[in-house]
């Protein structure tokens, strides 16, 4: 997750981008779980990496990577 910010405050768009896609797979496929601790406010922050994305705003979206999902999957015990 934080490599991925990384990546976007770099300016490395494409492997960013990559990067991503992996990052939003595997949270889809944990949201899934009805059980999954901090679903809704998870998703909630989902929702704004993808206006950051259509906006092009690279740096909003690390920001939100970092400082609001990251912390949010390590309070689940999954993210890192």
């Amino acid at each position: 997750m934080r490599s991925t910010a990384r990546l976007f405050r770099l300016s490395m768009e494409a492997q960013a981008s990559e990067s991503l896609v992996g990052v939003v797979d595997t949270l889809s496929a944990l949201l899934g779980d009805p059980s999954f601790p901090d679903a809704a406010a998870i998703d909630t922050v989902l929702a704004q990496v993808v206006r950051a994305q259509q906006n092009g705003d690279a740096i909003r979206l690390a920001d939100l990577l970092e400082f609001e999902l990251a912390p949010l999957l390590e309070r689940s015990s999954i993210g890192g």
